[in-house]
Parts: C-alpha cells; sequence; structure tokens
C-alpha cells in the first residue's frame, strides 16, 4: 500500500503560514537568512505594528463607550494573534518535529478503511476550515470597504480607529493607511486562522490515529504471519506514541486554548453590543455579524476537535474486548487486560490541565450535593417574583387573614384586573371603529388570559404547595394538571386569536415602521414586545397618546391625569408581564421535574440488577422502580407535547395562515385600487405634458 503523507493533507495551511512568515522551509528552524528577515519584517510592521497603533488609540478615545467598544471588540482578536504568533515561533521545533513523527511507519495506514478513516475526519477539517475562511474573509470584506459603501470615505474614515503620528486626514497619507490597515488586518486573519487550522489539524491527525490504533485492535487475529501477543504489543507501542504526540502537541497550544476562549467570549459580548449601535443591514453592521460567526465557529473548532480525542480514545478498550481474545493464551489475556485498564481514561486535549482538572474536583461535592437535592431550589427565582406579585404565599401555607393577602388583593385587584377593566370598557365607547378595536383587542385578550392565569394559581395554591413539599420525598402528588390544564387551554385560545388579529392589524399599519415591528414581534412574545411597542410609540406622534387605549372616568389628555395613567399603564402592563412570565415560568418547571424524575428513574432501571445482593434485595429495587414510575404518572397524567398537542398546534398555525391569506390578499386589492387611481393621474399627466 502506498505511504500516506499527512503533511500533504494541510499542505495549503502550511503555505499560508509561510507567507505570513511563520513557517521556514523544509524542516529546520529559524536561521540568519532572508526568510528570518522577511518573517520579522512581517510580524513587526503588520501584526505588532497595527496592534500597537489601535490599542495607543483606546486612551485617546477613553472617556467615549461606543468608540472603545468599536475598536476593543477587534482588536482583543488581533491581541490574540500576537500571542498565537509569539508561541507558534517559541515551539517550532516541537512542530516540525512533529510534521516529522507522523510519518513514521507506525503512523500510517495498514488497509483502505483505516485510510478512508483518515480522509473522512481530514474532510470535515476542511470543510469547518473552509466555513471559518468564508466567514473571516466576509468580516475583512466588508470592513475593508465599509467607508466606501456608506460614503464616509469622504470624511477620510479609515476602516479601523487607529492613531498615527501624522494626520491621517490628509492625502496620500490617507490612501497609505487605508491600504496598510488592510494589508495589516489580512495578515492577522491568515495568521491566526492558519494557527487553528494547525491546531485542528494536531487533533485530527491524534484522532485518526486512535481510529486506526483501534481498528487494528479489532483484527488482532486477522493476520496469522504474527502471533496474538506480538500485535498487541505493537499496539502498545502505537498507543505509546500516540500519547507522545499528543503531549507535544498540547505543550504547544497549551496559553493559545487558554487565551483564546477568554478572548473569544470578550470578543462575542463587545460584538453583540456592537451591533445594538450600527445602522441595520449596512456593511459595518454584515462585518460584525461575519466576525461574530467567525469567532463561534473559532471556538466550535477547538472544542470540536478536542471532543473528538477524547471520544475516539474511550474507543480503545470497546475495540480491544471485540477482538477474538477468548482463544488466545492467559499470558495473553493478562497483558490485554493490563492494556485495557491503561487506557481507561481517555485522552483530554487540555489548556494547561485546566478544562478538565475541575470537574474532578467538582464531581465529589456535587455528588454530596446530589444527595440532599432541593428541587425548590432550581425555581426559587420564579418563586421569587410570583411572592412579589402577590401570588405566592410565604412557606408551604396558602393564603391567610394578613398583611400579605392584603398585598395580593390591592396589586392584582387594581394592576391587573384595573388595568384590563379600563381597556374593556373603552371597547363599548370605539366599537364602529374596527381599526381602533383590533388595535386595542389584540393586546386586550391577552392581559385577560394573565387574569385567568392568576385565578387558576390562587385557586390551585393548595396543590402547588403540595407539589412543591412532595418533589423532595419519593412519592408525587396527584392531579398536577388540574392547575395547568386550564391556562394551557387558554393559552392556545387566546393566542390563536391574537396572532389572527395581529395578522389583520398588520394589514393597516405602515410597513417596515415601529409598529409594524412591534406586531411581528408580538406573535413571538406576547407581553414583552407589546411594552416595548407601548415604550417607544408610533412614528406618527399624537399628543397625550397613552401606551393603551383605553376609557377611564377622568380626562387624560390634561396633566397631571396624563403622567398618572401612564405610568399606571406601564405598571400595569409590566405587572402583567411578569405575572404570566412567573405563572408560565411555573407549568414549565413541573414538566421539567417530570422529565427529570424519568431520567432518574432510567438510571435506577439500568443498575437495577447488583450480583454482590441478593435475589430478594434485586426484586425489591424492581418493586421500587414500578412504584416510582407509577408515582410520575399520578404526578402528571397528561404530557403537554403529546400527539393531541402537536396536532393542536398545527391546527393553530393553519388557522393563522388563513386569517393571513384574507387579510393579505384582501390588502392587496385596497393597494391595487389605488395604484389604479395612481395610473389614471399618470395617465393625465403625460397627456397634459403633450
Amino acid at each position: 500500500m502506498k505511504k500516506f503523507d499527512w503533511k500533504l493533507s494541510i499542505r495549503r495551511n502550511l503555505q499560508v503560514l509561510n507567507i505570513v512568515g511563520l513557517w521556514p522551509e523544509l524542516d529546520g528552524n529559524f536561521k540568519s537568512n532572508l526568510y528570518t528577515l522577511y518573517s520579522t519584517t512581517t510580524l513587526a510592521v503588520f501584526i505588532y505594528g497595527h496592534n500597537f497603533f489601535q490599542t495607543i488609540n483606546v486612551f485617546f478615545i477613553y472617556p467615549d463607550l461606543e468608540a472603545i467598544s468599536g475598536t476593543i471588540f477587534v482588536t482583543l482578536s488581533e491581541m490574540l494573534t500576537m500571542v498565537k504568533s509569539y508561541y507558534m515561533l517559541q515551539n517550532m521545533n516541537i512542530l516540525k518535529q512533529l510534521m516529522t513523527t507522523i510519518n513514521n511507519d507506525i503512523f500510517q495506514p495498514k488497509n483502505t478503511m483505516q485510510k478512508n478513516f483518515i480522509e473522512s475526519s481530514l474532510n470535515f477539517w476542511k470543510k469547518v476550515g473552509m466555513l471559518l475562511w468564508t466567514m473571516s474573509g466576509g468580516a475583512i470584506f466588508f470592513w475593508s470597504t465599509y467607508p466606501i459603501l456608506d460614503n464616509s470615505i469622504k470624511e477620510s474614515r479609515l476602516p479601523f480607529l487607529a492613531w498615527y503620528p501624522y494626520d491621517t486626514k490628509i492625502s496620500p497619507y490617507y490612501e497609505i493607511t487605508y491600504i496598510y490597515q488592510i494589508i495589516s488586518v489580512t495578515v492577522i486573519a491568515s495568521a491566526t486562522l492558519s494557527i487553528d487550522m494547525l491546531i485542528a489539524a494536531l487533533n485530527v491527525f491524534t484522532g485518526a490515529q486512535f481510529d486506526i490504533l483501534c481498528d487494528d485492535l479489532r483484527h488482532l487475529h486477522d493476520d496469522i504471519s504474527l502471533d496474538f501477543n506480538a500485535k498487541l504489543i505493537n499496539c502498545v507501542k502505537h498507543h505509546k506514541e500516540i500519547l507522545k504526540f499528543s503531549t507535544k502537541s498540547n505543550i504547544f497550544f497549551n496559553w493559545i486554548v487558554l487565551v483564546q476562549f477568554f478572548i473569544s467570549a470578550a470578543s462575542i459580548g463587545i460584538t453583540m453590543f456592537q451591533l445594538t449601535i450600527v445602522t441595520p443591514f449596512t456593511s459595518e453592521f454584515y462585518s460584525m455579524v461575519t466576525f461574530g460567526i467567525a469567532i463561534i465557529v473559532e471556538i466550535f473548532m477547538y472544542c470540536w476537535f478536542g471532543n473528538e480525542v477524547e471520544i475516539k480514545s474511550s474507543n480503545i478498550p470497546y475495540a480491544a474486548f471485540e477482538s477474538n481474545w477468548t482463544e488466545a493464551s492467559m499470558e495473553v489475556k493478562k497483558n490485554l487486560i493490563y492494556f485495557i485498564l491503561r487506557c481507561q481514561k481517555p485522552l483530554k486535549m487540555s489548556a494547561l490541565n485546566l478544562f478538565y482538572a475541575l470537574p474532578g474536583l467538582i464531581l465529589p461535592c456535587y455528588i454530596n450535593f446530589m444527595e440532599k437535592y432541593d428541587w425548590k431550589l432550581t425555581i426559587s427565582t420564579t418563586i421569587l417574583r410570583l411572592k412579589i406579585l402577590g401570588l405566592w404565599p410565604a412557606g408551604d401555607d396558602t393564603y391567610k387573614a394578613n398583611l400579605y393577602t392584603l398585598w395580593s388583593i390591592f396589586s392584582i385587584a387594581l394592576l391587573t384586573f384595573g388595568h384590563n377593566f379600563f381597556q374593556a370598557v373603552n371597547i363599548i365607547f370605539i366599537f364602529n371603529d374596527l381599526q381602533a378595536i383590533i388595535a386595542t383587542i389584540f393586546v386586550t385578550l391577552s392581559e385577560l388570559l394573565v387574569i385567568q392565569k392568576t385565578y387558576c394559581i390562587v385557586k390551585n395554591m393548595k396543590i402547588l404547595k403540595q407539589l412543591m413539599v412532595t418533589l423532595n420525598i419519593a412519592r408525587f402528588a396527584k392531579n398536577s394538571d388540574k392547575f395547568s390544564n386550564w391556562i394551557i387551554l387558554g393559552q392556545f385560545f387566546v393566542s390563536a386569536t391574537s396572532i389572527g388579529l395581529t395578522m389583520f392589524q398588520l394589514t393597516m399599519v405602515v410597513p417596515f415602521s415601529s409598529e409594524f415591528f412591534s406586531l411581528l414581534a408580538f406573535n413571538s412574545s406576547i407581553v414583552v414586545e407589546i411594552f416595548m411597542y407601548c415604550w417607544f410609540g408610533n412614528e406618527v406622534e399624537i399628543k397625550h397618546r397613552l401606551p393603551f387605549l383605553a376609557w377611564y372616568p377622568y380626562r387624560t389628555d390634561i396633566s397631571p391625569h396624563y403622567e398618572i395613567t401612564y405610568v399606571y399603564q406601564v405598571f400595569g402592563i409590566a405587572f402583567s408581564a411578569c405575572i404570566t412570565s412567573g405563572i408560565d415560568s411555573l407549568i414549565a418547571a413541573l414538566h421539567m421535574y417530570v422529565g427529570a424524575q424519568f431520567d432518574i428513574l432510567c438510571d435506577d432501571i439500568r443498575h437495577l440488577y447488583d450480583p454482590t445482593e441478593r435475589k430478594s434485595t434485586n426484586f425489591k429495587n424492581l418493586l421500587k422502580c414500578i412504584d416510582h414510575h407509577r408515582a410520575i404518572l399520578e404526578y402528571n397524567m397528561m404530557s403537554v407535547f403529546s400527539s393531541e398537542a402537536f396536532a393542536l398546534l398545527a391546527y393553530l398555525a393553519a388557522v393563522a395562515v388563513q386569517i393571513f391569506l384574507y387579510c393579505w390578499f384582501g390588502n392587496e386589492v385596497e393597494v391595487k385600487i389605488l395604484r389604479a387611481s395612481w395610473s389614471y393621474f399618470a395617465l393625465l399627466n403625460q397627456l397634459r405634458n403633450r
């Protein structure tokens, strides 16, 4: 079989490193020659120089948060390139040795199947690399062109904010600096991506070697020219060489991966913030989107290929077990056992042993914690919100004659029922105005749902308190669906109606206005987006307009009645939003608890049989599992995600589309009638011109 050239598979990656001055030719290190001079110039001028000018600029724009965020989210990633290039140069001897070692005979595939394992892993590596290069190339393109596309080039704006010891707004300094920044960011991106791809390739090589080793172990009996023990010894030697290769690889990228995770996390956060500042759908906007995706793909590449090494190394004991070891001698079996025991701990690629040492320290504490696990603690934030809103009495009690009950009555009556009452009464006064009714009722319906949820949670408070108590014991209370069934039913009905009314409302508003976007957002989140629409308002400015249309027994267009009513409506909708989110979170938590109990039951069943115990003990464990299953079924008799629920969801979607068809094509008739009128006037204008 032809010898497989591992180095050839990453040839293009090494060529890019060579171009940016980070990979000397052949297998040597940096020497006193022209390439070393070229490498020094490239790194000093384009990588370190560009970072230096951007870093200095931070001191001049320090008080300006927007300017700092616009600079630092790129500067951090470019500084990471300096770290990568430093460790690349420092560990060049190790990398050259690895490139030589990987082509040794012991690492060569022995048949076509093993070669296919290698090519499959390398093909996926190339696809991920192509995605990373595409996203990074898009970011560079948009960064380089957005001053041209948004005409800020007339103001002598550079792609990146940086300080230079000369005036960059005059020609030809502006043009020279512009080109310098583009070349610098291209060199920086090429260097960092090539190093990332090289690290991923080293992990791919390690994982592929484990695939080859596993295949050799499975076929220990196939080659009759060697005995079983001799081939097993070869596998042990192969395993040792793989561990040496991975250890040297880890030495190279230890610090790189550690810094990469911290800087990438910070860059993603700052990029998300920066996206809220720039104008949407501009060149600058797309540059940030592609930059953010590139960082995510970069982190994904480290995690994915590093995890592949761990998974493939953990397959070694199973591969050894799959060999025909039953016919081997007792001495060979002992050797095989020793080898399997050595391979019980999978190989984990790490950053300074930090990312996998912590679980070993935390796990014992976590096991002790699980022995006294408090289910109620997992939804403590939700319960706290319900307490503030007057919907969760302290302790395990229900409502009693105390101050908390008085607060509950006051808050629910004034802020929840009161706000809905004034909006509902207003419908009587605007009954003949279809557009005003639609604008009111599609919000009012969702707020009426809050009343229904409030009623259900107050009515079933005793059941909920029992559920919270029984979650921490071995048995569960019955009839939890008595609380959630009516809320879910009302939620589906009101949501379907609100979707239909919102679709109708979309045909009346100005397309792509703030009101238009608020209505679209309402379909995905019924409360929060409505509050946003009320807060930021419509583009049409009306004097003393309230966020919601409602009737009040006084004039709301005079001060201070207007301000008081405005604040009241904001508090009312915020209160309703908190109630509905709190109750919805509680319902979701109940279903999460049921799922968690099934996980516990499945784990108990997997470990049901214990050969060290008596048969009667194992039988008792089985009875406990049966009782546990029965208790879970009693805890929640119906799953929301049943076939009936999905059928209902499909029906609601069909109804929404049906209403949308009526609204859309009905509106098209109106629009085209107006166009006919415009065409008539256009014709008159043409005749007049003649």
